[in-house]
């Protein structure tokens, strides 16, 4: 990769700037890149569509982006509506990191994934896109390779974020025994609908639960065209 322009967007609640920023010292020496890095953080409010149009806007070669399943998505999900040739890399810090662990990125290694980032060929992915209806009105959002709904949506809504940092992905069994509870209509003699699995917490769970499985193409009947490249493989 000959970036002249990386910039890297992190999740604060995943890692530190200064671990990213050691990190990237290792990896730049390893690689022996020259490039100029522009940092953006993600919030609350912001789980990375508009700190990566910040970043496009910026002129952005590379956009490296750090954090779990849920930023990952986020990023590419805007990225893929560019008509821009900037690369995406990842440096993988969640639960699962399933997209991550498919590209054969380096997992719990920064030096290791930004090195990738920095050497690494680039490889095209598909991108799958799905219409949903909210009270609010239609949404339209991408996954990099498997979308959940019903129970599964449920269970990554009553997951415990801070039992999760604790105990990894065992927090999921944890939530979905309560997610089965909650949609058992033998508890309550009739189906049950839960405010947890409808609305804007569907909306949530999209940015908890994007990057899941092996292929775009086996959730699609017609994949969409590779629009994301991807540094993150060999």
């Amino acid at each position: 990769m000959t970036a002249q322009r990386v910039c890297i967007i992190w999740n604060p609640s995943k890692t530190t700037r200064r671990d990213l920023e050691s990190g990237l010292d290792q990896a730049t020496s390893a690689a022996g890149s020259d490039f100029e890095a522009i940092w953006f953080e993600t919030s609350e409010d912001d789980a990375g569509q508009g700190v990566t149009a910040q970043a496009l806007a910026a002129g952005a070669d590379l956009l490296v982006v750090a954090g779990g399943d849920g930023t990952v998505r986020a990023v590419a999900e805007r990225l893929a509506e560019a008509d821009t040739g900037t690369e995406l890399a990842i440096v993988p810090l969640g639960t699962g990191n399933l997209l991550a662990r498919n590209l054969g990125v380096p997992l719990n290694d920064i030096p290791g994934a930004l090195n990738r980032a920095l050497g690494g060929e680039a490889r095209a992915i598909d991108v799958g896109w799905l219409e949903i209806d909210l009270a609010g009105g239609p949404e339209r959002h991408a996954f990099a390779v498997m979308a959940g709904f019903g129970l599964d949506a449920h269970m990554i809504t009553e997951t415990d974020d801070d039992l999760k940092d604790k105990v990894g992905w065992l927090a999921y069994v944890e939530s979905m025994g309560r997610a089965l509870a909650a949609s058992d209509p033998s508890r309550s003699g009739s189906p049950r609908t839960d405010r947890r699995t409808t609305g804007t917490a569907c909306t949530r769970c999209w940015s908890a639960t994007a990057a899941c499985s092996r292929a775009a193409s086996t959730c699609c009947p017609t994949p969409t065209p590779p629009t994301v490249s991807s540094t993150c493989s060999s």
